[in-house]
This record gives structure tokens, sequence and C-alpha cells, in this order.
């Protein structure tokens, strides 16, 4: 075989070799393509589906910071006897059922939102702790008063979780 026969050779192969690596790049490209486009569809299916549950997840936390406000439960749990701490102890345990109630929506909220939550729900707690200390609390009904009176007269937390889920709902929506 001398060199024309080797140059014709090449020259015959050049073109199909050519061909081959185009139709390999096409190929290549048209799988990334096929396969994004399943992954896009997957996102979306799934997006579709959870936006629901993440809805009845925001719902039900501002439902459970509504509920658990100082003046939704001093208003909705009348005391059952005379003495403040027992009174104290059912308030808190009720503010602690509601959130306990509600724990698992935490999967669904941004990890900012669950903590303003969980400060809201702290922060009932602890006021009602302190309330119950004044002077003024000597039973259970005075300290109810109390318990109205501060929630009419200060900003509550439990309002400022309400505002951040709705913030956070008008994001993905």
């Amino acid at each position: 075989m001398n060199a024309d026969d080797l140059l014709k050779a090449l020259l015959n192969i050049l073109p199909a070799l050519i061909v081959g690596i185009v139709a390999v790049n096409f190929f290549k490209n048209f799988v990334l393509n096929q396969n994004e486009e399943r992954r896009f569809e997957i996102l979306r299916q799934t997006r579709k589906e959870t936006l629901p549950l993440k809805l009845q997840a925001y719902e039900r936390l501002t439902l459970l910071m509504d509920r658990i406000s100082i003046a939704k439960v001093a208003v909705r749990i009348a005391p059952v006897h005379d003495d403040t701490e027992s009174y104290v102890q059912i308030l808190s345990a009720t503010v602690e059922q509601e959130f306990e109630h509600n724990l698992t929506q935490q999967i669904y909220v941004s990890d900012e939102c669950w903590l303003a939550i969980t400060a809201a729900k702290n922060a009932t707690l602890r006021n009602i702790r302190e309330i119950s200390l004044l002077a003024e609390a000597t039973n259970a009904d005075s300290f109810r008063q109390l318990l109205l009176q501060n929630a009419v007269n200060s900003a509550s937390t439990t309002n400022l979780a309400i505002n951040m889920l709705r913030a956070e709902v008008q994001r993905f929506i």
C-alpha cells in the first residue's frame, strides 16, 4: 500500500467518522434533554401533589397560633377552681397539647418559620407564668382578667408568627 492508497482510504473513512461524531453528539444531547424533561415533569408533579399538603400545614399552624394566643386561651378555658396555680397548669397544658398536636407540620415550613412558631409558644407559656406571679393575681378569676388585659395591651408573638406564615405562603402561591 502506498501513500496514495492510504490517502484515498482516509478520505473515504473521514466523512463517515465526522457523521459518526455528529450523530453521537446529537444522540447524547437528545438523551440529556429527555432526562431533563423527565426530571422537570417529576418535579412539577411532585409540587402539584405537595402544594395542598403545604397549604394545609400553613393553615393548621395559623390556627395553632390563633388558638394558643393568651386572649383566646383565657377566653376558651374558664377557671374550674379558684386556685391560680391550677389554672396556670391547665392553660399551660392546653398550649402544650395544641403545639404537640401540630408538631408534624414543621416538615412543611421553613426553619425560620418554625423557630418563630416555637418562640411564640414559649413566649405564651412564659407570659402565662409571669402574669400569674403578679400580686394582683390573687385568684384564678383575677388572673384570667390580668391575662386578658395583657393580651389587649401588648403585641402578640403569635401574631408575629402568623404574619411570618402569611409571608411564607405568599412566596409560593
